[in-house]
């Protein structure tokens, strides 16, 4: 063989498995530990970092762009098309390992924020029909809420 002897364990010749070193969720590098996270002030800010977050995991799910401020005439048509006020942020389509239940459903708020009664209103209803439903303060609360769900 050219380049010299060759050993057929690997480097280091002990036969070991180079240590996994998993995706971190938060940049979508591989590196341990993960990133820091840093709690975002504004809630399209958390929801950016929630996107990016739910894509370095390969879920799927989406935001419906119910948030924001609008136009009135927008607005009133938005509201026809069947738009709903308080319609949780994020929406997990598949099911967590050990959970018998639709999906879940995340209303996201930066810290010091509350939900709406019309937010309220729509994570009961879901939970009625067996989703899995949360209301988070910050990152942070939505990673422990994403790794206490096996994510």
């Amino acid at each position: 063989m050219a380049g010299g002897n060759v050993n057929p364990r690997g480097v280091g010749g002990s036969g070991e498995s180079p240590p996994v070193v998993s995706v971190c969720p938060m940049c979508g590098y591989p590196h341990e530990p993960a990133c820091k996270i840093t709690e975002p002030q504004k809630e399209e800010e958390l929801q950016e970092l929630v996107a990016r977050y739910n894509d370095n995991l390969g879920l799927l799910w989406f935001h419906p762009p119910n948030g924001g401020h609008r136009h009135a005439a927008v607005g009133a048509k938005l509201k026809r098309q069947g738009v709903k006020a308080g319609v949780p942020d994020v929406w997990i389509l598949d099911t967590p390992a050990g959970h018998d239940c639709r999906g879940v459903v995340i209303e996201l708020k930066v810290k010091g924020r509350k939900p709406t009664p019309e937010q309220v209103e729509w994570l009961a209803a879901l939970e009625q029909r067996n989703w899995l439903t949360f209301c988070v303060n910050g990152l942070q609360e939505y990673v422990n809420v994403m790794r206490v769900l096996g994510w």
